[in-house]
């Protein structure tokens, strides 16, 4: 039996698609079939979905011939059948549709019906949108993973001669108001063999070729972007691989800094609510099998943490090893200090925004001055060195110390950098008027020292802008978040510590792992990968605090992790 829908062929010719339900549609194509059954049936056991849903499209097996174009002289050639499965269902005027390879008609129709659920996704679907969408994204891992495996073997024997060569089919339907979407060789292009020769859009001539290959010039998607979703590591839609992941460990913190928190502190996060040592490490194996190679651990005041010393010791001992780092605001550092090295601490950052006791307490409302000072000589007479001390310069408050404030760096083999101060206090009081810029700390520091740029390749993608002081070797950074950005070089994701992660630093959204790691269910570490993986794709171009629309988020910088 062959297919012969006209309007399956008629897919082709429509370019305009949502990006979401492509991707769900991708992955119910390859999820497991008892699981896309098990979640239909679920669907089809609440009263209200059931008498709406109809079946408008019954479970229809048949041929379908992938057309593809080769690369090099851009000829088309018919690469072989498939047998495939298609199927539509619809709630009221929401329509749901599916094509899995093979023969399985009930898995189809599972599918279909999952995939309407999944974008009504209103009260009456009574949660299971949720569990269609986690499913999907469990999907996308173990894809992830087979085609790691997959290349590992292939990637010993092929000859580069054209990427399209080794690379794995994979067709999907779409109805009449979709785009033939791909999840991996996207140079596949299915049409049904009855129709092959009498579509509409193969006699529109070149104005059909444009929209069959969804491009103006004729040629497929660039198999980088549609093999997004099958990499192993945590790669965002801006081609931006994540290597760093922040750890929060506590929103706890022992000073009251006036652009983090008010004097009185803040309502901290219950500890029942706030992950345990394994469930950390726990999520560092996992993300550093993905690809993350830095991990650093902040706060609220990583220091407070119990167990710090051995939660750095078990990370250290991860492979591959990845650099651990420290954010601290240096209180309890002379006592640590050495145990953190000598557990596989790789660096520490201290922030430090001024180098006069009596401004230390105004600003911190903390007179814990000498306490910072002792433990940065402590961490200095450690595998520690060179130290890092992080500096917020506020206008009328501190700006007039940037001078001081490097001498005093240069003095004692510290390397500073100065940090515009960012939207992330927990009074919303922020404005960009009254902030300190990166030009005027810039202009500041140069009145007194000859600063000499580095070139983007010598800065790499860290976020700081290095300058040579006085012509070196000694160097200051100074990290312009706000009107000098780095986001087209970010490499970071991050983990608060009540278990939710965030793409971005300025995220309005979060996704949770830590149920998972309390669900007792066999399949934590790929449930939490395939969470890091969907939190990665939504990660923004840029943080976007130049906008009309920002909004500052709401948690504060101690809830968030630094």
């Amino acid at each position: 039996m062959f297919v012969t829908a006209p309007h399956y062929v008629r897919a082709v010719n429509t370019i305009t698609h949502s990006s979401k339900r492509e991707r769900r549609s991708e992955l119910l194509a390859r999820a497991t079939p008892e699981l896309v059954r098990e979640l239909a049936e679920q669907a089809l056991g609440l009263t209200e979905l059931s008498k709406e849903l109809t079946v408008t499209q019954p479970p229809q097996t048949g041929l379908v011939m992938m057309q593809v174009r080769e690369p090099v002289c851009k000829e088309r050639f018919y690469l072989g059948e498939v047998v495939t499965t298609r199927a539509e269902v619809a709630l009221g005027e929401t329509r749901g549709w599916s094509m899995r390879l093979g023969s399985d008609k009930q898995t189809a129709l599972g599918a279909a019906i999952c995939d309407v659920v999944a974008e009504l996704g209103d009260a009456r679907t009574d949660g299971l949108a949720t569990e269609i969408e986690a499913l999907c994204d469990r999907t996308e891992y173990r894809l992830s993973q087979e085609s790691a495996l997959e290349w590992n073997e292939i990637a010993k024997t092929i000859v580069d001669f054209e990427e399209f060569a080794y690379r794995r089919w994979h067709l999907v339907y779409v109805p009449c108001d979709q785009r033939v979407s791909y999840i991996s060789g996207a140079l596949a292009l299915p049409l049904p063999l009855g129709e092959l020769h009498t579509s509409q859009d193969e006699q529109d001539g070149s104005e059909g070729e444009r929209n069959r290959f969804g491009s103006e010039n004729g040629a497929l998607h660039d198999s980088k972007v549609s093999s997004l979703l099958t990499m192993a590591h945590l790669r965002d839609t801006f081609g931006r691989v994540k290597r760093d992941l922040r750890i929060s460990l506590t929103d706890r913190c022992n000073l009251r800094c006036s652009y983090c928190m008010p004097p009185e502190g803040l309502p901290w996060i219950p500890q029942p609510e706030i992950l345990t040592d394994d469930e950390i490490v726990r999520v560092a194996k996992i993300a550093v099998d993905h690809g993350i190679t830095k991990l650093r651990l902040t706060g609220g005041e990583p220091l407070l943490r119990p167990n710090l010393i051995d939660i750095v010791g078990r990370m250290s001992k991860l492979l591959p090893r990845p650099d651990i780092a420290l954010t601290t605001n240096g209180i309890g550092l002379a006592h640590l200090a050495a145990p953190l090295a000598e557990a596989g601490l790789t660096r520490v950052n201290v922030s430090l925004d001024t180098l006069q006791p009596a401004r230390f307490k105004e600003l911190t409302h903390r007179d814990r001055f000498d306490d910072v000072i002792a433990g940065l000589q402590a961490a200095q007479r450690t595998s520690l060195a060179p130290i890092k001390v992080n500096s917020v310069l506020m206008r009328g408050v501190n700006d007039d110390e940037a001078p001081d404030l490097l001498r005093w760096a240069l003095k004692n083999d510290i390397r500073l950098r100065f940090i515009e101060q960012m939207p992330l206090d927990a009074q919303h009081g922020w404005q960009r008027e009254t902030m300190l810029t990166a030009d005027q700390i810039i202009e500041n520091l140069s009145t007194d020292f000859v600063l000499t740029p580095l070139t983007k390749e010598q800065r790499g993608s860290a976020p700081a802008e290095e300058f040579l002081v006085d012509g070196g070797p000694a160097t200051v950074g100074i990290i312009g978040s706000v009107t000098r950005p780095f986001c087209a070089d970010c490499d970071r994701i991050r983990l608060t510590a009540d278990g939710q992660i965030r793409n971005c630093l300025f995220a309005t959204e979060e996704d949770s792992v830590r149920e998972i790691l309390r669900s007792g269910t066999a399949d934590i570490d790929e449930r939490v990968a395939a969470v890091l993986f969907h939190s990665v794709l939504k990660k923004k171009k840029g943080h976007g605090i130049g906008d009309p629309d920002f909004v500052q988020p709401i948690r504060p910088m101690s809830a968030i992790g630094g």
